[in-house]
């Protein structure tokens, strides 16, 4: 998957509170079996100032530099395959600090029909 951004040299594997993550194939054409990948992490430090992302199937954590706050704080990451996967995977193995996740791939619950707001960035006005 794409999406990886350049981090600093002291990033290391996540080892963040309660890391949780979710993995979901949001097929593009209803009639394929193709879609793309939609990777999300989150979890929580006892201060501010970290950044967490994904760096190939690892989540990655880069500490605090400089002031920070000591109060719990939330973190996420996600991460798209980008390009349409004609053969997406079921499960994704993901590596953080405390070892490694196989993640099931659910579906994409899509809500455009719904009476959710939604934003359609190929309408024509």
């Amino acid at each position: 998957m794409a999406n990886e951004p350049t981090h600093q040299e002291n990033s290391e594997l996540c080892h963040g509170q309660a890391i949780s993550y979710n993995a979901f194939l949001r097929r593009l054409n209803p009639k394929s079996g193709a879609g793309i990948i939609l990777l999300m992490a989150s979890c929580y430090y006892g201060n501010t100032g970290w950044e967490i992302f994904f760096e190939g199937n690892s989540l990655m954590q880069t500490p605090p530099s400089g002031i920070f706050e000591q109060h719990v704080t939330f973190f996420a990451a996600s991460r798209t395959s980008l390009l349409e996967l004609s053969e997406p995977p079921t499960v994704i193995n993901i590596t953080d600090a405390f070892g490694s996740h196989d993640i099931p791939v659910g579906d994409w619950v899509d809500h455009s029909e719904s009476s959710l707001p939604t934003i359609s960035l190929n309408a024509k006005s």
